[in-house]
């Protein structure tokens, strides 16, 4: 696409982003337009924050030490955390860190339209407040990169499973680098402190995993936000399409429509029989579709009241960390809430094959596949 398409086709997106406002306000007086827009920068930021609260499997702490002790009798130690990015760019052959890229005998140019956002559900149910010792602050067991295009108020979202394995750095309990080693995914936020050292971690992890693609930012929330969200909004409504999940909830019928409440909406996005091969990555479907549905009765419900974000954002303000300024994710915020409902075609899984390892689930990543994905999503091919 030439300069000229794409500035007429930003230009165009542009004038059918004010139609939508027009339409919306129409008949209103100027009272309730100044209303509708603050709910409407309150939802569409409520939304966003939500998506990282879909935090999944059911964990004790003494599972977690348990995992974390054999990752560190594992561990090769080696000279520094900047090994991580060398092989990246070793085993891909490529690196996505700079404007331009070759790959295959094409160029690619960087859509700085575009920006990357890592979005974690930590599996913690206290506040994310203070740190803790390295090793005791939980894990990343949801992980997101929305793609945020800032030109066509649009996202895409990448689920990362939890068990991607991946070089991720490694701590003692001190917080002293001891190396990087191929491991889970999710345990480069356990290694960290529990606050930005761990979400740097998994920014520093997963950038690593996408062929060294640089991440614009990141919010992590803990699994408290899940029920919170979910019954100040009146609850979700999801249709069961999985058999067994009678274990986590006796409602919980294959073809059954239930209202989610309570602790039922945790239960819901979490629960997964650990006995059974790929749950983690099976359960990633329900995720997506509650997530759709929750986006819908969210925008629903706050129509209706209009200090009803000013609540929710007071009630999950304790459980979230980010490094996002303010005028940043309004910004998000606005466009998300502007945009189309999100549909399950906006949301991808990392190209990988489930694998049963010796003591856990593994998910080996598809490097090629990988990088494909990430050109298409953040870059244009060169004409």
């Amino acid at each position: 696409m030439d300069n000229k398409e794409h500035v007429h086709k930003h230009h165009k997106n542009k004038h059918k982003h004010h139609r939508h406002y027009s339409r919306l306000y129409k008949g209103m007086s100027r009272e309730n337009r100044h209303i509708m827009k603050k709910i409407y920068i309150g939802v569409g930021l409520l939304f966003f924050a939500f998506i990282l609260v879909l935090v999944l499997m059911y964990f004790n702490k003494a599972k977690v030490d348990k995992e974390i002790d054999a990752r560190k009798e594992a561990v090769a130690v080696q000279e520094g955390a900047d090994k991580i990015a060398e092989t990246s760019s070793e085993d891909l052959g490529i690196s996505l860190s700079e404007n331009e890229v070759s790959y295959e005998g094409k160029t690619y140019l960087r859509n700085t339209y575009i920006k990357s956002y890592l979005v974690m559900g930590i599996d913690r149910k206290d506040k994310l407040e203070d740190k803790q010792v390295n090793g005791s602050g939980g894990q990343a067991d949801a992980v997101f990169l929305v793609a945020y295009d800032t030109s066509h108020n649009s996202v895409k979202v990448l689920k990362i499973p939890r068990d991607t394995m991946t070089p991720i750095p490694m701590t003692d309990l001190s917080g002293n680098l001891l190396g990087v080693d191929y491991q889970h995914l999710t345990l480069a936020f356990g290694y960290g402190d529990g606050r930005e050292q761990s979400c740097e971690f998994m920014c520093d992890a997963v950038s690593n995993l996408l062929a060294d693609l640089p991440i614009d930012g990141y919010i992590a929330a803990t699994t408290n936000v899940i029920n919170i969200l979910n019954d100040m909004i009146g609850g979700v409504d999801v249709v069961i399409e999985q058999d067994g999940l009678e274990k986590a909830n006796p409602a919980f019928v294959k073809g059954e429509t239930v209202h989610l409440v309570g602790d039922m909406a945790e239960k819901y996005v979490r629960y997964r029989d650990i006995t059974e091969f790929n749950s983690a990555i099976d359960r990633m479907h329900r995720q997506t579709q509650y997530l759709i549905n929750f986006e819908k009765q969210f925008k629903a419900q706050a129509v209706q009241d209009d200090e009803l974000v000013v609540k929710m954002l007071d009630a999950i303000t304790p459980y979230m960390i980010t490094d996002l300024d303010k005028g940043t994710y309004l910004r998000l915020a606005m466009d998300i809430a502007a945009s189309e409902d999100l549909t399950e075609e906006d949301f991808v899984t990392l190209p990988g094959e489930a694998v049963e390892g010796i003591d856990f689930d593994e998910y080996h990543p598809h490097e090629d596949e990988i990088v494909d994905l990430m050109l298409s999503l953040f870059f244009r091919e060169s004409t």
